[in-house]
């Protein structure tokens, strides 16, 4: 077994991937605690923000804490499907921790198409006919009854 220290490593790693694709703060907590748990460390504590992640284990009675900042999000929603796969298969069979960094630098360097930004394309070109931000079609103005009208 890997020193609760690796284990730390990859479950923040997990975590900066999971916010980067765009999960949900209370889902990047549960994913790494489930994560450490797999691999014996029962004692984490974990807090994530749109920003920053820091993570806790003990290991013989020292605390080990690693933060990350996450540098950017985006909404990749293949990318966070992998990446809750490969949660799932870590809490179902514990793979060697080795085996399990390989699947998620596997998962970094898929070029999955986000799904959002194909969402976006389409709602732009349907909104927009492709011809581009018009200022008077974001216009309010008054009417006669002083209430605003789009």
């Amino acid at each position: 077994m890997k020193s609760k220290g690796t284990i730390l490593n990859f479950a923040v790693d997990v975590g900066v991937e999971l916010l980067n694709c765009g999960a949900e703060i209370q889902r990047v907590e549960e994913t790494m605690t489930r994560i450490l748990s797999a691999y014996g460390c029962n004692d984490a504590e974990v807090s994530a923000t749109p920003v920053n992640i820091i993570a806790t284990v003990s290991d013989n009675s020292l605390p080990l804490t690693k933060s990350a900042r996450i540098k950017y999000r985006d909404t990749n929603l293949y990318r966070l499907e992998q990446l809750n796969a490969l949660s799932r298969r870590i809490c179902e069979t514990k793979p060697d921790i080795l085996m399990a960094r390989k699947q998620l630098a596997k998962i970094k360097e898929e070029k999955g198409s986000g799904v959002f930004g194909c969402g976006t394309f389409v709602c732009y070109i349907l909104r927009w006919n492709g011809r581009g931000y018009s200022h008077g079609s974001c216009r309010r103005r008054y009417d006669k009854n002083t209430s605003l009208s789009a």
